[in-house]
């Protein structure tokens, strides 16, 4: 099951891949999230637009202990993070990512679900 994404802007991308650092049931891991914005020049993602990214039941999401944001060789680390059950919620930190272009978001200590296969 692959997290869904939504930016504050608008716009539509698709993850292109999203890596688990481990696919162990119920073990913490980093979920390596990469995406390519739309090709318009709307589809910007400015800094300091709202990014919710939802992931299926059964993953500890108030686990995490941080993540980076990356484009063209320039990782940032992302500021606040709010979750609930099924969502991590963050403002996009100093980096502007145009369209058209592929940028990654990695998130630390997501607990995995516990049952094997989601």
């Amino acid at each position: 099951m692959v997290p869904e994404k939504s930016f504050a802007n608008n716009f539509t991308c698709s993850w292109n891949s999203v890596t688990p650092s481990n696919t162990c049931a119920g073990v913490s891991a980093s979920y390596s999230l990469k995406a390519t914005t739309s090709n318009n020049a709307n589809a910007q993602i400015p800094v300091g637009k709202a990014v919710v990214i939802t992931f299926p039941s059964g993953f500890t999401l108030s686990t995490i202990t941080g993540g980076t944001y990356t484009y063209n060789g320039t990782t940032v680390p992302i500021g606040a993070i709010s979750t609930t059950a099924t969502t991590v919620s963050f403002n996009t930190p100093g980096v502007i990512v145009p369209g058209n272009k592929t940028f990654i978001i990695v998130l630390n200590g997501i607990t995995n679900n516990n049952s094997a296969g989601n």
